[in-house]
């Protein structure tokens, strides 16, 4: 216990990492060597555990008030934190995650954006196309329907003149 305060102590002199979040008084769990999770137990049954030599500095631990998708996190860092929940490197490792979590989404978003516009420009682009193809087709239409028309006249003009002689 001793031990623990000077370590403590020391780490707040040397300006250590800020602790991060509450200091909870929920009991805990941790987690066997085979990645069991046991208890829950108190802080101080933890503390005293750990004094005797039972716990490493690496043993996992989670308050039992932490939802379960939180991390366990080594005994370590909830001592030099003074047993605030997650503890900064952790806080970090999430915040870190968290933001690449969001980056990825920002940039699936965008992604999504860009492929709906160049979905958007394709269709644009297609109808634009049909619409040429209607144009000429009515002009061929046209022309074609004018052509007849011509050729009418220039036979109606022909009996006319085979007639007259």
């Amino acid at each position: 216990n001793q031990q623990r305060n000077q370590q403590q102590n020391q780490q707040q002199n040397q300006g250590g990492p800020p602790p991060t979040g509450p200091i909870t008084d929920a009991p805990w769990f941790y987690l066997d060597p085979s990645g069991t999770s046991q208890g829950p137990f108190k802080r101080a049954e933890l503390l005293e555990w750990h004094d005797s030599g039972y716990f490493p500095l690496d043993l996992p631990l989670r308050p039992a008030d932490a939802p379960p998708s939180m991390p366990f996190v080594p005994l370590a860092e909830m001592l030099e934190c003074g047993w605030r929940y997650p503890g900064p490197r952790v806080a970090a490792r999430m915040r870190a995650e968290h933001e690449a979590q969001m980056k990825q989404a920002q940039a699936a978003q965008a992604r999504e954006a860009q492929e709906a516009a160049m979905r958007a420009r394709a269709e644009a682009e297609a109808a634009e196309r049909e619409r040429a193809e209607a144009a000429r087709r009515e002009a061929a239409q046209r022309e074609e329907a004018a052509r007849q028309a011509q050729m009418q006249e220039m036979q109606r003009q022909q009996q006319m003149q085979a007639q007259m002689q």
